[in-house]
């Protein structure tokens, strides 16, 4: 079974008018930042491994690769355990990123190409990995906890 933590409403990102209502979570090593319409942030809890030594590359799967346009022309569906991105670091360790939830591919965060350095600077704003519609209600839990105590 996963383990699953929810972070302080305040904690770890600027909050705008629109992200009042985002929930953060820590799931499967990813930090989440669902809204309740179901759009979610994915990013990386600031003590993840990959953010420890200085990050060369920032590569997605095909299908976050695809996206294009407003309307997201080459939008799928994903599942928890689909392949998210390959996160470099300097000294060669590559850290294999998953979704964690089931949903469909809204956007990846084109930035991270040409500034990968952006996910250990900002790993829970700037610098997140996507933004996917969940499907259904249950996909992030939320039990109270704290970003500090994420098993990653």
């Amino acid at each position: 079974m996963t383990e699953v933590t929810t972070v302080p409403a305040a904690a770890h990102r600027p909050r705008t008018n629109i992200e009042e209502d985002l929930t953060p979570v820590i799931r499967d090593g990813l930090l989440f930042f669902e809204h309740p319409s179901l759009m979610t942030i994915i990013c990386l809890p600031p003590h993840h491994p990959a953010l420890q030594s200085p990050i060369k590359e920032v590569k997605y799967s095909r299908n976050v690769a695809a996206l294009s346009g407003k309307g997201k022309k080459g939008a799928s569906k994903v599942e928890k355990h689909s392949y998210l991105c390959d996160i470099t670091n300097t000294d060669g360790t590559v850290h294999k990123i998953r979704f964690g939830v089931d949903a469909m591919i809204i956007e990846g965060n084109s930035r991270l190409k040409d500034d990968p350095e952006l996910l250990r600077r900002s790993p829970t704003y700037e610098g997140y990995l996507a933004v996917v519609l969940l499907h259904g209600r249950t996909q992030v839990p939320t039990e109270l906890a704290t970003l500090s105590e994420c098993p990653c």
